[in-house]
């Protein structure tokens, strides 16, 4: 018998298909958890900064850099030169993001059900057997 698990960190591409630019994020608890965090400091940012866009900008810097890697920003920035737009980019990732690993932890799911199915098979084998012995 063998036992094979792979250990490769699941990753979700994330395409700029019109810029072509590549980037990924980890599907990991801490990117969830950054996530969450941006989503809820993204729902003030009019409130936290006003028009200050050099504050925006550094918000955004941060959410992209952290999401998809360091230089992410400076990347994309050079393609779509407006903080406003790149935040809206940075929630589209966000909200796609959560989406996704909620599905994807959905399936997870799904192997643990089976297993207690099994369980479930096995303790009724189990009592079969006992049940036939007694007669």
């Amino acid at each position: 018998m063998k036992i094979e698990i792979s250990t490769k960190k699941r990753t979700v591409p994330v395409e700029f298909t019109d810029l072509d630019l590549k980037f990924e994020i980890e599907l990991t608890d801490e990117s969830l958890v950054k996530i969450e965090e941006f989503m809820k400091d993204a729902k003030n940012v009019n409130e936290k900064y006003g028009e200050d866009l050099d504050s925006i900008m550094n918000f955004v810097a941060d959410g992209l850099d952290t999401l998809l890697g360091g230089g992410a920003f400076d990347e994309l920035y050079k393609h779509i030169p407006s903080s406003l737009e790149l935040l809206n980019v940075l929630i589209t990732i966000s909200t796609q993001f959560s989406e996704y690993a909620i599905k994807e932890l959905d399936l997870e799911k799904k192997p643990q059900a089976q297993q207690e199915k099994a369980q479930e098979y096995i303790q009724n084998q189990k009592q079969r057997r006992s049940v036939k012995r007694v007669h």
